[in-house]
C-alpha cells in the first residue's frame, strides 16, 4: 500500500501542507478525539489514517530538524506512536453515567430519610453531594485525585452508616456500591484514553 503523501494528509487533517509541527498536532488531537475507537462513535481504520497523515506532516520536519543538530526541543524525537487496543474498555456515554448518579441520589435519600445524625443535620447531606459530585466527575474527566476522594468519602458514608445503622442507610450503602463501580469503570477508561492521545 502506498504511503499517503503530504497533500492528502494535510487535506485529512484540514491544515496546509506546510503547516507547523504544532499546528499538525493540535488538529490531530482535535480529530483524534472524536475518532478514536475508544470513544463512543469512534473508527479504527479512521483513527489510523489519522496517525499516518500526522506522522508523514511530522516526520520529516522532525528527521531534518534532529540532522541539522536543532538541541532542546522535541523536534528531534520521532513522532510517538498511538497503540489502538481493540477490547480497550469504552467510556460510559452520559446516559449510563447520568444513570449511575441518579442511584447515588436515590442512595444518598435512602442514608438520610428519617436518620438522626449524631453531628449536624446537614452533614450527611453534604458528604453525599460531594461523594456524588466526585464521582461524576471522576467518571467525566479520569482525573486520579477524584478517585481518592470519591473513595474516602464513600468510606466515611460506610462509618457513618455503621455508627446510626439503619436499614435505610444499609439499602442506600448497597445501591451506592455498583453505581460508584460505574462511575469508576468510566474514569479509568476515560484516564486512558487520555493518555493514549497524548493528553489530548
Amino acid at each position: 500500500m502506498p504511503r499517503m503523501d503530504r497533500d492528502a494528509a494535510a487535506g485529512l487533517l484540514g491544515v496546509s501542507a506546510n503547516a507547523t509541527r504544532a499546528e499538525v498536532m493540535a488538529a490531530f488531537a482535535r480529530r483524534a478525539r472524536t475518532a478514536h475507537p475508544d470513544v463512543e462513535g469512534g473508527d479504527a481504520e479512521t483513527f489510523r489514517l489519522l496517525v499516518e497523515a500526522r506522522d508523514v506532516l511530522v516526520a520529516p520536519r522532525d528527521a531534518a530538524a534532529s540532522a541539522a543538530g536543532v538541541r532542546g526541543s522535541t523536534a528531534g524525537t520521532a513522532p510517538r506512536r498511538v497503540v489502538v487496543r481493540e477490547n480497550a474498555p469504552r467510556p460510559h456515554g452520559p446516559l449510563l453515567v447520568a444513570a449511575w448518579v441518579g442511584i447515588l441520589v436515590v442512595a444518598a435519600f435512602l442514608s438520610v430519610f428519617r436518620v438522626e445524625h449524631p453531628w449536624a443535620p446537614w452533614e450527611p447531606l453534604l458528604r453525599w453531594a460531594l461523594l456524588i459530585a466526585a464521582g461524576w466527575g471522576f467518571a467525566v474527566t479520569g482525573r486520579r485525585g477524584l478517585l481518592g476522594v470519591m473513595s474516602l468519602l464513600f468510606l466515611a458514608c460506610v462509618v457513618t452508616t455503621l455508627v446510626v445503622t439503619t436499614w435505610g442507610g444499609l439499602v442506600g450503602l448497597l445501591l451506592a456500591i455498583p453505581a460508584l463501580y460505574g462511575l469508576a469503570l468510566s474514569g479509568e477508561a476515560r484516564r486512558r484514553l487520555a493518555r493514549d492521545l497524548g493528553g489530548a
